[in-house]
């Protein structure tokens, strides 16, 4: 494995540990400024954003790790979630009646800890010795 493709691995799996925390602290200040109904929208939508991350995570482990046969069944699995998701998120708001803003909050964890993991993981390696090895050398 490539430096590149252990850092893109640590992230995503900073990212997945990050998710649920990022998700229940939006969906906490959401109740403080908003109430109950758009903080349960913003909880579902956090709940949705864990699932669909850990699933978008093992769907591309699993294509990138295939022989060039199954990447395309695959490929088709993974857009195949995306319309489920999509049709989630339609359920959500039409049939359950959830707070379509609540829930666009909740769903944004999805974008918000990636993006917190990286930026947290510029400054470290990913090797687990390189701190070590690096003060021997002073």
């Amino acid at each position: 494995m490539t430096s590149t493709a252990r850092s893109l691995d640590e992230t995503t799996r900073r990212s997945a540990r990050a998710l649920p925390l990022i998700a229940l602290l939006i969906a906490s200040a959401v109740f403080a400024v908003w109430g109950m109904d758009r903080a349960v929208g913003a909880l579902v939508g956090g709940a949705v954003s864990v699932i669909n991350w850990v699933s978008l995570r093992w769907l591309t482990r699993r294509i990138m790790g295939a022989r060039p046969e199954q990447r395309l069944a695959l490929s088709l699995l993974l857009i195949m979630k995306m319309g489920l998701l999509m049709a989630v998120v339609f359920i959500l708001i039409h049939k359950l009646a959830l707070d379509p803003i609540g829930l666009v909050l909740g769903l944004s964890t999805l974008f918000i800890a990636p993006l917190l993991s990286a930026v947290i993981g510029m400054g470290g390696s990913t090797e687990p010795n390189a701190a070590h090895a690096a003060s021997e050398e002073r």
